[in-house]
């Protein structure tokens, strides 16, 4: 997928004015990365994390006036960074077998009303390797609230290279009043 097949696939996420932090947690190359960079206020900051160093490379230290800092990091293992305004994972989530612990992590990371950006293929069926623990659209609307997150909003999909569904954008704000398991 390009840079900007990406942000067009999450150019609907509605965001703030001003700077902002976020973290892609499993960013690989970096498309999603670079793909919200080009959507966010000037001034804002991303942090890059994947265990691969040799993907973190290709990601430049800025783009489009939005500073990206990578780091060689297992987003299971390594405390997050607080009061962030948004979370991506894009085609990380269906790696992780327990969600819930990770969701939860998120959500607490995150500033009152922070931002969860969620791309997946939207499917049940695991794919051998790919996608061991899928989590479709529908089951990410049972699953989000649970752990502390509003209702995810679809913002886009497109057809999947692998023919297993297609590949969605979801949006979801972390609900202040919630008590994530």
């Amino acid at each position: 997928m390009t840079i900007e097949e990406a942000r067009t696939l999450i150019g609907r996420l509605p965001l703030s004015a001003g700077p902002q932090r976020w973290v892609d947690l499993g960013c690989g190359g970096g498309t999603f990365t670079l793909a919200l960079a080009e959507l966010l206020p000037a001034g804002s900051s991303i942090l890059a994390w994947d265990m691969n160093a040799f993907a973190l490379r290709h990601i430049p230290d800025t783009h489009n006036g939005v500073r990206i800092t990578t780091q060689q990091a297992d987003f299971l293992r390594a405390p997050l960074p607080t009061s962030l305004d948004g979370i991506v994972m894009a085609n990380a989530l269906h790696f992780v077998k327990d969600q819930g612990i990770l969701l939860s992590a998120t959500n607490k990371a995150l500033a009152e009303q922070g931002s969860l950006l969620l791309v997946e293929y939207d499917t049940d069926v695991p794919v051998h390797t790919w996608v061991p623990f899928p989590v479709s659209f529908q089951r990410s609307i049972a699953l989000l609230p649970q752990h502390g997150y509003s209702v995810p909003e679809r913002l886009g999909a497109r057809p999947s290279a692998y023919d297993r569904g297609d590949l969605y954008a979801a949006f979801a704000r972390r609900v202040a009043s919630s008590n994530p398991r």
